[in-house]
């Protein structure tokens, strides 16, 4: 089993060492058993998480991927730049897991999908 986290891409030794760094890092709760699987559009096929997705989305498919990380200085610096991709761009921004704090900062973690997976 793959022990990687999707968010952030981080690898760990063990299943619950993956599910504490997600549960502290992240904020998510490791609710293994009603976890919602994530279906490829192309073929149907379902997968456990969101990086499993795009994964098989780059490797079974051929379509890249683009992954970019972006830091912004205010919540609406970021709005304006997010309402900018979404209107040049198939892309949607939605919300992940919530807010985090780190550094006494607050950050939005965010996940791109294109509307196509959707």
């Amino acid at each position: 089993m793959d022990n990687t986290c999707f968010l952030c891409d981080k690898s760990f030794s063990t299943a619950s060492n993956l599910r504490r760094h997600r549960r502290l890092i992240h904020n998510v709760e490791n609710k293994v058993s009603t976890c919602r699987q994530m279906k490829c559009n192309v073929c149907s096929e379902e997968l456990v998480s969101m990086k499993a997705l795009l994964d098989h989305v780059e490797s079974a498919h051929n379509i890249a991927i683009e992954k970019e990380t972006k830091k912004l200085d205010t919540y609406e610096a970021f709005k304006i730049w997010k309402e900018d991709v979404e209107k040049q761009t198939t892309a949607l921004y939605v919300k992940n897991t919530g807010s985090k704090f780190n550094d006494m900062k607050k950050n939005n973690v965010l996940l791109l999908s294109s509307q196509w997976f959707l």
